[in-house]
């Protein structure tokens, strides 16, 4: 199945409700509507006339409304919420809808999810759009189509049976379209980190987490590019063996020395079956083992508050 095929599965009899009309959702109502999703828009305003032209557009479509000072009541019983970046995760409302089951998600979510191409991904407090565009047009100059979106470009989820498996999408990500993601790029790029938009996040530790977000869903071949004059983002690059050293408290505790002896057997079974990715995942881990023993020993003396960091 391919992947238009696959989205237009998931939203084919599901109630979709769209918090605001921005740029990607009035391309993506109609497109949701089509794919035979009973789409509800959720909206400050207080009537179509204040949507301007997109209004003419919008009272064409059998969609339901839910608009001015009560209008985050639409998202009760929905299956899917498609959140846009400006509005905040953890408001209560969207969270109180997910408890009960809603997927929330958004454009450039359902886009990673679906993508059939490799995805290569910026955020940072400042230089993302630059090193983004520059990004873009090297694989451009090296013959490659490239599907430019996030906070720049087009939005893309609307283009998605256009893109074919031998392209590239290259994206940049702010802070709240991270937050709430679950899958990373192939190739992610921290540029750096410094306090910005703290009046839309709780406090910095919770900017920190959503710029980390780009890099803890990424694979055992995907690849890590993060600025190394940057504190924050210099320090991600021991994520990963924080995070060996938190599955190793967790899972094995005094037994810690099975994990080792799991990695190493697990490795030479990969490499006589030819399993690349796999073989290196589990060589890195077997290799870095007593660094990982240390720091899951270090964990473990200071708990809760350093193994806070990954809950």
């Amino acid at each position: 199945m391919q992947p238009a095929e696959q989205l237009r599965a998931m939203i084919q009899g599901r109630k979709v409700a769209f918090i605001g009309c921005g740029v990607s959702h009035k391309q993506l109502i109609p497109q949701f509507v089509k794919m035979g999703g009973e789409v509800t828009l959720c909206d400050q305003k207080a009537s179509l006339e204040e949507f301007g032209k997109t209004g003419e557009m919008l009272k064409e479509l059998p969609i339901r409304l839910s608009l001015g000072r009560d209008y985050l009541k639409g998202l009760e019983g929905q299956d899917i919420i498609m959140r846009t970046p400006g509005f905040e995760y953890y408001t209560p409302a969207l969270q109180e809808a997910g408890a009960k089951g809603a997927k929330i998600t958004s454009e450039m979510e359902l886009f990673f999810e679906f993508c059939p191409c490799p995805l290569v991904a910026v955020t940072g407090s400042d230089g993302k759009t630059t090193t983004t565009t520059l990004i873009a047009k090297m694989f451009e100059a090296a013959g490659r189509k490239v599907w430019l979106g996030g906070n720049i470009g087009t939005p893309l989820l609307p283009l998605l049976d256009q893109v074919s498996p031998e392209d590239v999408a290259v994206v940049e990500l702010s802070s709240f379209q991270l937050i709430s993601m679950r899958k990373s790029p192939n190739v992610a790029v921290v540029t750096n980190v410094t306090p910005n938009h703290l009046d839309h996040h709780k406090d910095m530790q919770e900017y920190v987490d959503a710029k980390r977000n780009i890099l803890l869903w990424q694979s055992p071949a995907g690849k890590a590019v993060l600025g190394y004059e940057n504190d924050i983002t210099r320090a991600m690059a021991a994520g990963g063996v924080l995070a060996c050293a938190q599955i190793v408290v967790n899972m094995f505790g005094s037994n810690a020395e099975h994990a080792k002896d799991l990695a190493y057997r697990l490795y030479t079974v990969a490499e006589r079956k030819g399993w690349a990715q796999e073989a290196y995942a589990y060589n890195a881990l077997f290799i870095a083992w007593p660094e990982i023993q240390s720091r899951a020993a270090e964990l473990q003396a200071t708990k809760p508050e350093q193994m806070s960091l990954f809950e």
